[in-house]
């Protein structure tokens, strides 16, 4: 699978950054696709959207954006007027299948960062790790009483698990 990256934000980003977004992607990818065959929920990462798109899944974008950037998309596709973080957008069929777009705003990322009391590279790659997710069908949505779901509780520790054994931790 080819991952396209673009910086299009008004934040510049270390080069080292794009290596590890992509280490992480790629991981991401490997871990999801082992264990789709044993999920219960018959989550088979790739293999799955293939098959719901008829042809092998070949391209991954990501993008990195300003704040006034993805204030447009998410106020666009979420009816929200305000910065995020990450938005995911699934990819559509044609000559070529895309997995879909990712887009992280660097400087909400930094703050993030700052925040968090960690690494811009650790906050972007959980980022872009967290968008892959939800691009293969993993959600984090809340249940009951704001308590996570089972669902949310797999897709954290999943995170949790590639970005350890890359070595990205907080």
């Amino acid at each position: 699978m080819k991952v396209h990256l673009e910086d299009l934000g008004d934040y510049p980003l270390p080069r080292h950054i794009v290596t590890v977004v992509k280490q992480v992607l790629r991981e991401g990818l490997r871990v999801v696709n082992e264990a789709g065959a044993a999920d219960s929920q018959d989550r088979s990462g790739l293999q799955r959207i293939a098959r719901q798109r008829g042809r092998g899944v070949s391209t991954l974008n990501v993008a990195f954006v300003s704040e006034e950037e993805i204030t447009k998309l998410n106020n666009a596709y979420r009816d929200k007027n305000s910065p995020t973080d990450v938005l995911s957008f699934p990819g559509a069929s044609g000559l070529v299948c895309s997995l879909g777009d990712i887009v992280i705003c660097s400087s909400v990322a930094a703050k993030q960062a700052e925040g968090y009391s960690h690494s811009l590279e650790r906050e972007i790659a959980f980022l872009a790790l967290h968008g892959l997710l939800h691009l293969l069908g993993y959600s984090h949505e809340e249940g009951e009483q704001g308590k996570e779901t089972e669902a949310g509780n797999e897709m954290v520790n999943l995170q949790n698990k590639i970005l350890e054994s890359l070595g990205i931790v907080r």
